[in-house]
């Protein structure tokens, strides 16, 4: 193409790309304020509004793969399943 061709091409674009970053800075809804009487939950986080729970110091902890995996290819114990359909 013929440089003086590209101009008009590039400002289409840059206008393009201008008018949708506007439109997206719109549209991105804005960070209301957190309701107060949340605050005093030790669970709540004004970061986001958002409520986050806290690590379990009771669990135990979990079982390595191979030792979950290997109870699906050896077969069930006798009396631990059904005989019928419930």
């Amino acid at each position: 193409m013929h440089p003086a061709r590209l101009s008009p091409l590039f400002s289409a674009a840059a206008r393009l790309l201008g008018g949708a970053a506007a439109w997206l800075a719109l549209a991105s809804p804005a960070q209301a304020a957190c309701d107060p009487a949340l605050s005093a939950s030790p669970q709540f986080s004004p970061q986001g509004c958002v409520f986050q729970n806290t690590a379990n110091p009771g669990a135990q902890p979990s079982q390595p793969a191979w030792k979950i995996w290997s109870r699906f290819f050896a077969p069930s114990p006798p009396g631990t399943t059904p005989t019928d359909p419930i």
